[in-house]
């Protein structure tokens, strides 16, 4: 896979930010949840990956619902995404662990 590392000789997938919880995360938090997932359909033409993780999150707004349901059903696949100034793509490109 290209989105991979390798830790102590063992070739592992890199875990990236979930979209959605970077964006309900509390202010006191430096960093939403992590996930291996992505929508690779929502991810063509863009920069990076669309991180999503599968758990179902208790957000007041959206109770009950995986933060892949919220960012496909309830954002329309992060078209209407509320603006966060925290939340960018960033490419996925080789870093210096994986040379």
């Amino acid at each position: 896979s290209f989105d991979t590392r390798v830790n102590g000789g063992v070739e592992r997938v890199r875990q990236r930010q979930c979209k959605v919880c970077s964006i309900y995360k509390p202010s006191y938090k430096k960093r939403g949840g992590t996930s291996t997932y992505y929508c690779p359909k929502c991810s063509e033409g863009k920069r990076g990956l669309v991180t999503l993780c599968n758990k179902v999150r208790n957000y007041e707004q959206n109770d009950g619902l995986t933060c892949g349901q919220i960012w496909h059903i309830t954002w329309r696949n992060g078209e209407f995404a509320p603006k966060a100034g925290n939340v960018r793509d960033r490419g996925v490109g080789i870093s210096n662990d994986s040379k």
